[in-house]
């Protein structure tokens, strides 16, 4: 299994910028809780995980 690094770097107030291996995202919250809707929030990007990792699972099984 290939090393994952994840690191996280603060952005300005409210946003943080995620590095995972070679890829990016930023994090903030939208203009209304505060934030200067940079990106997704966290809770967001959390959904989308998991609903990424079911559905490229569930293709590789279909694939199979």
């Amino acid at each position: 299994m290939p090393e994952l690094t994840i690191s996280l770097t603060q952005k300005g107030d409210t946003a943080t910028e995620g590095k995972i291996g070679k890829h990016s995202v930023i994090i903030d919250r939208p203009l209304d809780k505060g934030g200067n809707d940079l990106g997704p929030m966290g809770g967001q990007y959390l959904i989308a995980s998991i609903a990424g990792c079911f559905s490229s699972t569930f293709f590789a099984a279909a694939k199979s």
